[in-house]
């Protein structure tokens, strides 16, 4: 066509883009710098359903709860986890999913739903995030869908209100599958089973060199995606798993009414 006089000329009505790529140079600084602005980016448009945009968000608190709540302080642990989650400003729904009536009624008192009965069966033992799980299916037989479900429970009642907004921004901004309140354990720490005793991590080697061993309590606050909760285990190491790191030690103390006991002990000592 060129030998015979003819131009060739390209007039697309698609807008084209000039865009760098992010190995040029072979410069790996600036290929981490990039690919971390674009993980980081919650409003591009892209076909990928898994990508969660704030203004289009859905999210829902689930609080499971087998037998019946008991008190601290003269309050209900259940009153004191409804009345964290309700000073958040991303939860559109709050949900109890619980197996006994007094939660039912302490939950309807404070305006929070409990549509579903959880199922009660001491012959076998059931995680928190499958009964999550069952219960996100149940709302959805229903028509009710969620972006990101928040699953909490009521034993953990110095935690800061504040990191259930926190743990949502951070899902949302890094796309994780999953985040978890974590905290970094020091020490040495041993893991004892039918062959005998381990040594996970010495606590002899200084931190600095040593590995990091961080544990993580999903009844604190925890933030999944529903679109992978669906359709697989949540804690696979294949799915994208952030962990929210909380520095106060108040956070992960857990409730059972051995520790109501101590702490009522601790209260009645003379100073």
């Amino acid at each position: 066509m060129i030998k015979k006089g003819f131009k060739i000329i390209y007039e697309p009505k698609a807008k084209v883009f000039h865009w760098h790529g992010i190995n040029q140079s072979l410069d790996e600084k600036r290929c981490r710098e990039i690919v971390s602005i674009l993980e980081n980016l919650n409003y591009i448009n892209h076909k990928n359903e898994d990508l969660i945009k704030f203004k289009k968000l859905k999210c829902a608190a689930i609080i499971p709860i087998i037998g019946e709540s008991f008190k601290w302080d003269k309050k209900y642990l259940l009153e004191i986890a409804i009345n964290q989650v309700k000073k958040s400003k991303m939860i559109d729904d709050i949900f109890l999913y619980t197996n006994n009536l007094k939660n039912k009624s302490i939950a309807k008192k404070m305006g929070i739903s409990s549509p579903f009965k959880r199922e009660n069966n001491s012959n076998f033992y059931i995680d928190l995030i499958s009964s999550v799980k069952n219960f996100v299916g149940k709302l959805e037989k229903k028509g009710k869908f969620y972006d990101l479900v928040v699953v909490i429970t009521e034993k953990f009642p110095f935690r800061s209100y504040k990191i259930f907004d926190s743990m949502i921004k951070t899902s949302i901004n890094n796309n994780y599958d999953v985040i978890l309140p974590s905290q970094r354990l020091k020490g040495t720490i041993f893991s004892k089973d039918k062959s005998g005793i381990k040594t996970i991590v010495n606590g002899t080697i200084p931190s600095r060199i040593n590995k990091e061993i961080s544990l993580a309590r999903i009844g604190i606050c925890t933030v999944l995606k529903t679109s992978k909760l669906r359709t697989s285990d949540i804690l696979h190491n294949q799915n994208k798993i952030g962990f929210y790191k909380i520095s106060d030690q108040l956070s992960f103390i857990e409730m059972s009414k051995e520790n109501l006991n101590k702490l009522k002990q601790v209260k009645n000592l003379d100073h």
